[in-house]
């Protein structure tokens, strides 16, 4: 056996096999006898994102609010002028789509987008801000 030969994955035959294109022996588990149980799979990612818990429709509808601003006002254009920005104006548009929202209005009569999209919206914007410390903060302080 070539135990220090590096292996790889064969797609063409479905098999393992060694760098120079030799079969990597297989072992029929069952007719193994062992005292050492299987080792289980591992990967350490414990510290990676884990995005298969992002709600991609969700995203789907903030990123029709992004493409109707993007069409209106130019890509990227509230984050080109990020520095000339007030805070409170991210902060007043999403209040005004959540007062929408609150009082039954599902969509935006402008857009035709989700209120809660524009909300979601407006939030990852002031966050986006407060992440590259751009824009002035000028909310209200106690």
């Amino acid at each position: 056996m070539k135990k220090d030969m590096p292996m790889r994955w064969s797609p063409n035959f479905g098999r393992w096999e060694y760098e120079d294109g030799s079969p990597v022996p297989t072992v029929n588990r069952k007719s193994v006898k062992t005292e050492q149980p299987v080792k289980a799979f591992k990967k350490f990612d414990d510290a990676k994102l884990r995005w298969h818990l992002m709600p991609e429709a969700a995203l789907e509808e903030v990123l029709k609010v992004l493409e109707f601003g993007a069409k209106r006002y130019g890509d990227l254009n509230w984050l080109e002028h990020a520095d000339e920005v007030q805070w409170t104006r991210y902060m007043n548009a999403l209040e005004r789509h959540l007062k929408r929202f609150k009082r039954g209005t599902d969509k935006d009569p402008d857009s035709s987008n989700y209120e809660l999209a524009h909300i979601a919206c407006n939030a990852l914007m002031l966050l986006t801000l407060q992440l590259k410390n751009k824009g002035t903060d000028d909310r209200a302080k106690d």
